[in-house]
């Protein structure tokens, strides 16, 4: 799997160093792969899916606080998407109906792990009084 952010760095680095009219050397994407195979069994696939999606969530959740349900389902969609794309899936044997299914179950932990919730004003009474 490609590193996307220190490979964009590195493309961002070498254009600004190309600037100065010389042709520096290229940037080798290789070197910003992670070593090892790609998943083959369904289950691998599964967990490289939901690693990724929760890593990248919880960043995102981190920095905002919370994260609604479309940034969750975006967060998810971007990351398969990416990972199709660069032949992550290639071989391993998902159907296009278990992608759906795990890409919904994904989700559905993610929201319930870092839904919006209430901000409580601190050093006020929580507790409702008896009726």
């Amino acid at each position: 799997m490609l590193v996307g952010f220190f490979y964009s760095k590195a493309l961002a680095a070498k254009e600004a160093a190309d600037i100065d009219g010389h042709d520096h050397a290229e940037v080798d994407e290789c070197v910003f792969r992670y070593p090892g195979a790609k998943p083959v069994s369904k289950e691998a696939a599964i967990l490289f899916m939901a690693d990724s999606c929760e890593a990248t969530t919880r960043a995102g959740a981190m920095s905002k606080g919370t994260l609604s349900r479309e940034e969750i389902e975006t967060t998810v969609d971007n990351l398969i998407g990416e990972r199709v794309a660069d032949g992550q899936f290639d071989e391993c044997e998902l159907s296009f109906e278990e992608f759906a299914r795990v890409r919904s179950a994904i989700i559905e932990a993610l929201v319930g792990i870092y839904h919006p919730r209430i901000q409580y004003p601190k050093g006020e009474d929580r507790t409702a009084e008896p009726v």
